[in-house]
């Protein structure tokens, strides 16, 4: 108890300073939470009911201090106890978490990662590293919420802002942002837009659409540029959560219009439409995304604008097209891509992986090939690691088809390390599965099936079913070629319930009617599994 209460110590102290800003009856909130606020039991809900304090100016007195509603104050004061037990003590995390006051493991974690943007094990880790420096990291209070309050106000002065960020940064134990002197002030708003988003990231949709609407002191392009490549780069993993950024982003540009020239302003609401737009694409929600790339179309027909944006807006509606099966379509959109592109390095490596992924759907291999290998060689892993992992993946599949086994090989070395720099596991179940696709091509049947079924297991577990499914029809096709017809019934079975929540068509619909059939009477051939497969596979867009 007495490590918890030296802790706590500093929390109280604010606790009692707040209460003397703060009128009836938010101000007995405040001295509960003084008396109770470790206490697993104290509920916020009923406080705020029993002391009638919804709707009272001093509850806007309570946001206005500390930034915070009640419930996120309690959270953001067990959280600071439990950042000083973590980095002072040897206490186990779930002893840190009792202590705390919070009443699960499971609960203590969701709430650590939302507030402080890393689990309790890697903060813990932080603070050990850097005392091996000889450093010290900031006092918790440096990470309490009120001291970014200067981002929601007019007149926030920039070197204070480069100094709220560089202290944010320490206090999480991470290297602080590259802002030390910026060029610009759009460097200094990108930054201050990336530090604001990482506050709100975790919260619910619904939240985070209040706070935004609240206001943000540099509410800038800038800060709707970088929820557009949050959404994104989030939208790979979750794509239900790419769909709801890219909303906040139109929202976030919209409520621009009367600050911004009107080229810049439509310019900007055309890359928010394009991005909601392969938003709506990656979860499947094809009407929407036709509506957004045409509203997207609308803006760039009414005014001239950089090559860049309608390139966008082209390999957009390409990737479109290729889940929609309409190849030919597709290929002509990312045609124009490309020619959008000359002039431009970096949309022309996406227009070049676009127009790849239309010949792979083609079987034109080599010329897949040869845009695959123009990309790899134009990035590098400090552009954009991911889509040069995209770019080199893709290659290696191009020679797989061609028969270049031993050059694909070489290629998927070059991306395990690419792998290795990215937060998220798809693109390593990804590769697994394309080693186990060429040693099953080069006759090393063992080796295949640890590949595919590690593949197998990564995409289950994380919840990508559609690929679980796709992976395991590859694995009952390796394994019927040799005979293990009792393995295979039991991989394909597993396979059936999602590819039945596909939406399959034609005869990839009716070869899983057959398969269903083939399962009932135990007798599951070859060229079934094959066309099945085949089936799947351009329904997802999946490559291998």
């Amino acid at each position: 108890m007495a490590l918890r209460d030296a802790a706590a110590l500093p929390v109280l102290e604010q606790i009692r300073e707040d209460q003397e800003q703060i009128s009836e009856p938010a101000r007995r909130i405040l001295v509960r939470f003084e008396q109770d606020f470790l206490s697993p039991d104290l509920k916020v809900s009923a406080l705020l009911r029993e002391y009638k304090v919804k709707g009272t100016r001093s509850l806007e007195e309570l946001q206005a201090v500390s930034g915070l509603a009640p419930s996120e104050y309690l959270l953001e004061a067990r959280g600071e106890v439990a950042l000083r037990l973590l980095g002072t003590t040897e206490l186990s995390i779930e002893v840190v978490a009792e202590l705390s006051g919070f009443a699960a493991i499971g609960a203590f974690g969701r709430t650590f990662r939302r507030w402080y943007g890393l689990s309790p094990s890697k903060y813990r880790e932080n603070v050990a590293a850097a005392r091996r420096r000889g450093v010290d990291l900031p006092d918790p209070a440096e990470l309490r919420y009120r001291r970014l309050l200067p981002l929601t106000r007019e007149g926030a002065d920039p070197k204070r802002l480069e100094a709220l960020m560089i202290a944010e940064a320490r206090a999480r134990g991470l290297a602080p942002p590259a802002v030390c002197e910026p060029e610009t002030s759009e460097q200094l708003e990108a930054e201050a837009a990336r530090l604001w988003w990482e506050r709100l990231r975790g919260l619910p949709f619904a939240e985070q659409r209040r706070r935004l609407a609240a206001g943000f002191r540099f509410e800038t392009p800038a800060f709707v540029v970088h929820l557009l490549r949050m959404s994104r780069e989030e939208g790979r993993s979750s794509r239900r959560r790419g769909v709801e950024i890219a909303r906040l982003a139109l929202e976030k540009a919209e409520r621009l219009r009367p600050h911004l020239l009107e080229p810049e302003h439509s310019q900007l609401m055309a890359r928010a439409w394009t991005t909601l737009g392969n938003a709506h694409r990656l979860a499947l929600e094809y009407t929407l995304a036709e509506e957004a790339f045409a509203n997207a179309a609308l803006l760039l027909a009414q005014r001239p604008a950089p090559p860049a944006l309608p390139a966008e807006l082209a390999c957009a509606q390409c990737q479109l097209r290729q889940y929609q099966r309409r190849f030919t379509d597709a290929l002509a959109f990312a045609e124009q891509a490309v020619a959008l592109s000359s002039e431009d390095g970096d949309s022309l490596a996406t227009a070049l992986l676009c127009r790849g992924g239309c010949f792979e759907y083609l079987g034109e291999w080599e010329r897949a090939a040869a845009d695959y290998r123009e990309v790899a060689a134009r990035l590098t892993a400090n552009m954009e690691t991911y889509r040069l992992l995209v770019a080199v993946q893709n290659l290696a599949h191009a020679l797989v088809q061609g028969g270049r086994f031993a050059e694909a090989r070489a290629h998927l070395q070059r991306a395990y390390p690419l792998c290795d720099r990215l937060a998220e596991a798809g693109p390593k179940w990804q590769l697994r599965w394309l080693e186990g696709l060429i040693a099953g091509q080069t006759g090393a049947s063992a080796a295949a099936e640890s590949h595919l079924r590690t593949a197998r297991a990564g995409f289950e577990a994380l919840g990508e079913l559609g690929h679980f499914a796709v992976v395991s029809l590859d694995l009952a096709a390796l394994l019927l070629g040799g005979a293990h017809s009792g393995a295979v019934l039991a991989v394909v079975s597993e396979a059936v319930p999602h590819l039945e929540a596909l939406d399959l068509e034609g005869e990839g619909l009716a070869a899983l009617v057959l398969l269903k059939q083939a399962l009932a009477a135990r007798e599951v051939d070859l060229a079934l599994v094959e066309r099945l497969r085949a089936s799947a596979r351009r329904l997802l867009g999946t490559r291998p």
